[in-house]
């Protein structure tokens, strides 16, 4: 199990937290010099790199040129829903590049406690299981107290719509995909997706 979403500088409490929770890893948007701890950043260095935004334009360009591994808070925008449908910052050909650049959604349990995010992000997961988009569900924990048990993570992407295998994807099997794809791409003889020098 992997929280690929703290939003703090994690310290040894948060750690000796998340291993009795049953995390393998976690993913710090901070600095941290800790084995356990994936680097996370919103920039271009890192083990993990992350787009926080919610405009369709920057959305479209970032998945176009496949420039980072997951898009977060796309549903956060202050934009009115239209009446049937809701702007929830991804749209069919954002979707359709993110399948095709295996670009994930990153969505975050402390985020949905607004209805109107909470619907968006229902949304965006319809739109991730039509076109499959990896999905990513993590706590957006800004300090130890709002750290989330896993399970908590799995049920509400299963309120949100996804039955219990895809659910559980969303912390083990796509953050170990992203872990092991940019693993491969430091390799010195990597070149791009499906092509190495030998």
């Amino acid at each position: 199990m992997y929280d690929f979403n703290l939003e703090f500088k994690p310290d040894k409490k948060t750690l000796e937290l998340l291993k009795q929770m049953g995390y393998k890893k976690a993913c710090a948007f901070s600095e941290s010099n800790n084995d356990f701890f994936i680097k996370g950043t919103t920039g271009s260095k890192g083990d993990f790199t992350v787009l926080d935004s919610s405009d369709p334009k920057k959305l479209m360009h970032a998945a176009k040129n496949a420039s980072v591994d997951a898009f977060t808070n796309v549903e956060s925008s202050s934009r009115g829903d239209y009446l049937n449908q809701r702007f929830s910052g991804l749209n069919k050909g954002i979707a359709k590049l993110m399948a095709k650049n295996k670009i994930s959604l990153l969505l975050s349990f402390h985020e949905s406690k607004n209805h109107k995010i909470l619907g968006r992000m229902r949304q965006n997961i319809r739109l991730c299981l039509k076109y499959g988009v990896p999905t990513i569900m993590g706590s957006g924990a800004a300090s130890n107290d709002q750290i989330v048990h896993p399970e908590s993570l799995i049920g509400l992407c299963q309120l949100l719509g996804m039955d219990r295998k895809q659910a559980k994807q969303t912390v083990t099997y796509y953050p170990e995909k992203i872990l092991r794809r940019n693993k491969l791409r430091k390799d010195p003889k990597f070149v791009m997706p499906g092509v190495k020098i030998i």
